[in-house]
């Protein structure tokens, strides 16, 4: 936004009189402020560690990989305006936590919302904004590199959960009775919006909102032995109510949000 240009107005009174000089200055625009999102996963309160195994029913879970998109950040005005950033994707993990959404106009806001997944508009074929992954340069979080796309489906991951279960107990995760668990939740009524209380001013520079999502949450209504895994391509295939039990646990899973 273009600042304005001061205007210098000058009254003088009377010849013979000091002249009194009246000035009258616009303020400038309050500038746009920076908006981070930043999620950080934890297993309970703690940043979640690979290395570790962290109790679960009656045995321990080990992660390998835990990776998610988030699509279609932003934030609500106290007049109950939502600013929506629709070009803006994040795949995110332990390693890469934040994205940049971009800048929001001065103003005092009250909430913070986004997308777990990939909006139906980019995420298959049949979505109005949907290209090719392999079209998306190497760096976007879209692109075909990451891993993150069923070329046969095609449609995206929208999370990759992996790891073991001690089902036991032992402390061994390689015995018969343990279990390798993966669940990768897709399709468009896999898609859940996040929509959580964010007090903050924006008054320029940079606010960065700080979640947290506890992976241990996600696991915790699943059966593990008897469903170790669902990537399913519908509602209709089988391992699909095991899914939508993971990404229903979103709602449970995210903390309150820090301001930065």
């Amino acid at each position: 936004m273009l600042s304005q240009v001061p205007k210098l107005v000058v009254l003088v009174l009377g010849l013979g009189w000091m002249g009194a000089v009246m000035v009258s200055c616009k303020k400038k625009a309050p500038a746009d402020t920076t908006f981070v999102l930043r999620i950080t996963p934890t297993a309970g309160s703690v940043p979640l560690d690979f290395e570790t195994a962290y109790p679960y029913k009656l045995g321990y879970v080990k992660f390998v990989a835990v990776r998610f998109y988030i699509s279609l950040p932003g934030v609500v005005h106290e007049k109950g305006d939502t600013l929506i950033f629709p070009d803006v994707y994040g795949l995110l993990d332990m390693d890469n936590d934040r994205v940049v959404v971009g800048k929001i106009p001065a103003g005092r806001y009250t909430h913070v919302t986004f997308g777990m997944g990939v909006d139906r508009e980019r995420n298959t074929q049949m979505g109005s904004l949907a290209q090719p992954a392999t079209q998306y340069p190497m760096d976007h979080a879209l692109s075909a590199a990451h891993g993150m796309y069923w070329g046969w489906n095609p449609g995206y991951i929208f999370a990759r959960f992996d790891g073991r279960y001690d089902v036991d107990g032992n402390g061994s995760f390689t015995d018969s009775v343990d279990v390798l668990f993966s669940y990768h939740p897709g399709t468009d009524k896999l898609y859940r919006t996040i929509y959580r209380p964010a007090t903050f001013s924006a008054e320029g520079g940079q606010v960065t909102l700080s979640l947290r999502l506890d992976v241990l949450k996600c696991l915790e209504p699943l059966d593990i032995p008897a469903h170790p895994a669902a990537h399913p391509v519908s509602p209709l295939d089988p391992e699909y109510p095991t899914a939508q039990l993971f990404v229903n646990q979103y709602e449970l899973a995210f903390s309150g949000v820090d301001v930065q």
